[in-house]
């Protein structure tokens, strides 16, 4: 059967999303063609505004509101600013935080590495990273930094994994991952709170 080209090019818009398939996505589409004009429009805005009034947080590159420079966690002086996790995306940080078990701060790596997809092996946000860490070890002399590698337990983050402990070696920071208890081929947003807090508490050295 035919459908209208609006639902097959709705359908194959919402198909795109992450973990979205060909059936939930055609769920979306017809949930919205039920819905009553003005839902949709409201919808619409909604997501127009997520470009308009969202900016990036400029230490850990999470998603704040627009005119402000940095994150409640970034700014929170009682976190450890000298403890930084590295996660692939937006959601871990708020996996993690449901944990209750960290208290330094985040970097958001944005994607792992895909060893046969080259683009993502030029991340800016890598650069980024260790400027940071250098301009902390600049202002607090003697402090010991730990980098902890809280990423997925695939093939792209043990690649990421990898990359990182190669890149910031030469920094002279502690690296540390999770220990063992996430599932391998594991994501990061997936995991189960209890484990991930014991993972992160019992986390092991690079």
């Amino acid at each position: 059967m035919q459908l209208p080209n609006p639902l097959v090019q709705l359908i194959e818009q919402f198909s795109r999303f992450p973990g979205t398939g060909q059936k939930q996505a055609a769920r979306f589409a017809f949930y919205l063609l039920k819905k009553d004009a003005r839902f949709v429009t409201s919808l619409g805005e909604q997501i127009r505004q997520l470009k308009d009034s969202i900016d990036l947080c400029e230490s850990c590159y999470f998603p704040i509101d627009r005119g402000k420079t940095a994150c409640t966690i970034c700014n929170d002086s009682s976190r450890d600013k000298g403890t930084i996790c590295i996660v692939e995306k937006e959601m871990d940080v708020l996996t993690v935080e449901k944990t209750r078990s960290f208290s330094g701060r985040y970097f958001v790596l944005g994607n792992l590495i895909d060893f046969y997809d080259k683009e993502t092996h030029n991340n800016p946000r890598f650069a980024a990273l260790t400027s940071a860490i250098k301009q902390f070890k600049k202002e607090h002399p003697g402090k010991e930094v730990e980098i902890v590698l809280a990423l997925s337990t695939n093939a792209e983050g043990i690649n990421t994994v990898l990359v990182l402990e190669k890149l910031l070696k030469p920094l002279n920071v502690k690296i540390s991952r999770p220990a063992q208890g996430l599932p391998k081929g594991a994501e990061m947003e997936y995991a189960d709170p209890e484990t991930l807090k014991s993972a992160l508490e019992w986390r092991q050295s690079l």
